[in-house]
């Protein structure tokens, strides 16, 4: 049997001038899509000279050697969060830009030719976010029920109103849509190592941090792959304790970075979130929920919109989450409060 490497596995000698577009790779425990998102790095309609692959994972595949022959970086770390291994990728990263892949998520061709070209061409572009096809069990465009990136969308991370709208809605979604400049993460690379879950929601978090533009594009250069063995958002709640990672990353490190960060606005659309995650949960964990325990719960939260909230606005958030069904939340209502709809 091949032994597992120590911690690098040394590749070709790298360029002499550094790669723009650092592409960083994770995985754990899944080899089965790996191999496709490597290719599609690959594959890229983009000089080979101008970008790196960088892979951490924490298995040995057939196709290593042939990856190693072809130039690419593979880090081996055996135990870790997603965070360590972002962290051991960027660590490692040489390019000025960081694009990041999931092993089970894949680019289409032209996206590198797009990132760089737009970094090249806005100067103060400091976050990259480029919209995404659905591939679910290899059914591409399946409806998912995420927020509508329609049209290429500039944020200043000055302009409170559009951060404000960026975290509630969460237009940072999927990681693999995301690229950002590395210098940003080497200097929060202690926070990233933190990371136990929604890594997207950080690198977000990060870029707002910074003086400069966010772009959200409507451009489709991702396929993003939804499978029994993810936690999507689109089930965020049924898989093996996620709720409780994401709880301590909302309410610890997030908000940590965020008070630290001096992110009043974005604070305060993460306790949004957060409300709404809390709701979720409960609904869909409750034998007997109860609205008046709910809103109870809503009006410890200092947010103006929803320490209001009357019985009917609580019942379309419930509506909005997409985890419960309108005759469900309908019943609820009408059991509890004798209200109809």
């Amino acid at each position: 049997m091949e032994k597992t490497p120590n911690s690098i596995i040394k590749l070709k000698e790298q360029n002499k001038n550094n790669p723009i577009i650092s592409i960083i790779i994770t995985a754990y425990n899944r080899k089965q899509f790996l191999k496709y998102a490597v290719q599609s790095v690959l594959n890229q309609n983009f000089p080979k000279h101008n970008y790196e692959i960088i892979i951490v994972k924490n298995f040995i595949t057939e196709f290593d050697k042939e990856w190693i022959s072809k130039g690419i970086k593979i880090i081996y770390k055996k135990e870790g969060s997603v965070g360590q291994f972002l962290a051991l990728g960027i660590i490692h990263s040489k390019g000025e830009i960081i694009s990041f892949l999931d092993d089970d998520d894949t680019f289409e061709r032209r996206k590198l030719k797009v990132v760089s070209e737009m970094f090249s061409k806005y100067k103060d572009l400091v976050y990259y976010h480029n919209d995404f096809k659905v591939n679910y069990e290899d059914k591409y465009n399946k409806p998912l029920k995420m927020p509508n990136i329609n049209i290429k969308r500039f944020i200043p991370t000055s302009s409170k109103r559009y951060i404000y709208k960026f975290v509630l809605f969460g237009y940072y979604f999927n990681l693999s849509c995301v690229s950002i400049k590395r210098q940003i993460s080497i200097n929060n690379i202690d926070y990233i190592k933190k990371i136990i879950t929604d890594p997207d929601d950080f690198f977000g978090y990060l870029a707002m941090s910074i003086k400069g533009k966010i772009l959200c594009d409507n451009l489709k250069l991702t396929n993003y792959r939804i499978h029994k063995n993810n936690t999507s958002r689109s089930n965020p709640f049924g898989r093996n304790g996620h709720y409780d990672r994401e709880y301590k990353m909302y309410h610890v490190l997030f908000k940590d970075f965020l008070l630290k960060t001096n992110q009043k606005i974005a604070l305060k659309a993460l306790y949004s979130r957060a409300i709404r995650n809390e709701l979720d949960y409960r609904v869909l964990n409750s034998k007997d929920i109860k609205i008046s325990k709910l809103m109870d719960y809503v009006k410890n939260f200092s947010i103006p919109y929803l320490i209001y909230c009357g019985k009917l606005d609580l019942f379309i958030i419930l509506i909005i989450l997409n985890r419960i069904s309108k005759s469900k939340a309908q019943a609820i209502l009408v059991e509890r409060e004798g209200l109809t709809v």
